[in-house]
């Protein structure tokens, strides 16, 4: 049996309340992992290097979603070069949820899908990190996952709420 880790929190004070962040009500959401880094002496916000390709092809496939923190210039993408995929970390609003729960399978297929292809004869079953941040009628919560990538399909009967 494969190990893997879900951390669930509750009540999740996410960039939207601290009002660094336009995170829109109707559309998943990128977060950057870290804010004010000094990268060449300014102050930036990183994301993860997945970020683009996932959000591309969210896009390839009709899934609207956007960097929470959109000033480009202002963004770094870190590269991971290790045996784990590091993934972004994706707000899905209540709006989206209760509107068409079936996106949340359909993002979680196509991150599934990428890092099958990206680990294509070195891994069966690589282990992945990443974060989902979900909103419910009493709040948010946030899921950690860390994990073989086969582990994410609970990720998606959590955040819809059949677990």
């Amino acid at each position: 049996m494969l190990w893997r880790k879900i951390e669930v929190f509750m009540d999740v004070i996410t960039y939207h309340e601290s009002g660094l962040y336009d995170l829109k009500p109707n559309v998943i959401s990128f977060i950057p992992y870290e804010e004010n880094i000094d990268f060449n002496n300014e102050k930036k916000v990183a994301y993860t290097e997945s970020t683009i390709p996932i959000k591309k092809l969210f896009a390839e496939n009709n899934i609207i979603s956007e960097l929470a923190f959109s000033n480009f210039k202002d963004c770094v993408f870190s590269e991971n070069h290790s045996i784990e995929w590091f993934g972004p970390t994706i707000f899905f609003p209540l709006m989206v949820i209760s509107q068409n729960p079936q996106v949340v399978s359909f993002c979680i297929n196509i991150i599934s899908n990428y890092v099958y292809d990206l680990f294509k004869g070195r891994s069966k079953d690589p282990e992945i990190k990443c974060n989902f941040i979900y909103e419910e009628k009493n709040g948010k919560k946030e899921i950690h996952y860390n994990g073989p990538v086969t582990g994410l399909k609970e990720i998606k009967d959590i955040i819809i709420g059949k677990k």
